[in-house]
């Protein structure tokens, strides 16, 4: 009945650049996926993790996805409210850039870096939480 805080959504993508746009896949599509091995070692892997949705934080994600309008009425912004859903669900990641000596460099996973996703990835990312959160047939069956 009541979320446990601590509670973590962990999520691992793959992905890899192809020209200006990326292939990505959640980690079932990636192991299913039918292509041979040396293909799959051009992917990158990132893990995040996600906060469990409380009460609290559904409400505060509606509420923010709200903007005024030409008429100045309040009207919900679905825009806003899928980034909302990235920047205020989303604690961390493994994400890392490489520096000037190809060291590891970790990216922080903060709204300015969340914004800066490529579509493809951002809309991935709230899929493979949507799934997670949900339950499948085979749990509702129980």
């Amino acid at each position: 009945m009541f979320i446990d805080d601590e509670k973590k959504i962990k999520l691992c993508i793959f992905y890899k650049k192809l020209g200006r746009y990326y292939s990505c896949f959640t980690e079932k599509d990636f192991r299913d996926l039918d292509v041979k091995e040396e293909e799959k070692d051009s992917f990158k892997k990132v893990n995040i993790v996600m906060k469990d949705l409380t009460w609290g934080l559904y409400n505060e994600i509606q509420e923010n996805s709200f903007s005024i309008n030409k008429s100045g009425d309040r009207q919900f912004n679905y825009r806003l409210y899928k980034e909302n859903r990235l920047t205020m669900l989303i604690e961390s990641w493994d994400a890392v850039s490489l520096g000037p000596d190809g060291e590891a460099i970790p990216i922080p996973a903060n709204e300015k870096n969340i914004k800066s996703l490529s579509p493809e990835i951002a809309e991935l990312i709230i899929a493979a939480y949507d799934d997670e959160s949900y339950f499948t047939d085979a749990e509702e069956k129980k």
